[in-house]
């Protein structure tokens, strides 16, 4: 059993299929993802987000600091306290 949980923009390879009746809250990782490609209007590429016991951990890439700026902001409004860690490149 792992203590960290992850998530992928919808349509990526690790996309898992869900119904649309379902009444299953979403994850924390889930939560932070969806906060994230909203901030960034989806311009973050291959979003991923990790969720550990301390800490949340931001990948993929990006175009512009700016973009990746915003997705560490978009985090922080999920996650205020816990520890952030913005990995995504840019380039």
């Amino acid at each position: 059993m792992s203590l960290t949980e992850s998530a992928r923009r919808p349509g990526s390879r690790a996309e898992e299929t869900h119904t649309a009746m379902s009444t299953t809250p979403p994850t924390l990782s889930e939560r932070v993802l969806a906060s994230v490609t909203t901030r960034t209007s989806r311009r973050v590429r291959d979003l991923a987000v990790e969720v550990g016991s301390d800490r949340v951990t931001l990948r993929g890439r990006a175009d512009s600091y700016h973009v990746k700026q915003l997705a560490l902001h978009g985090a922080r409004e999920v996650v205020p306290t816990l520890r952030l860690d913005n990995a995504i490149v840019v380039g």
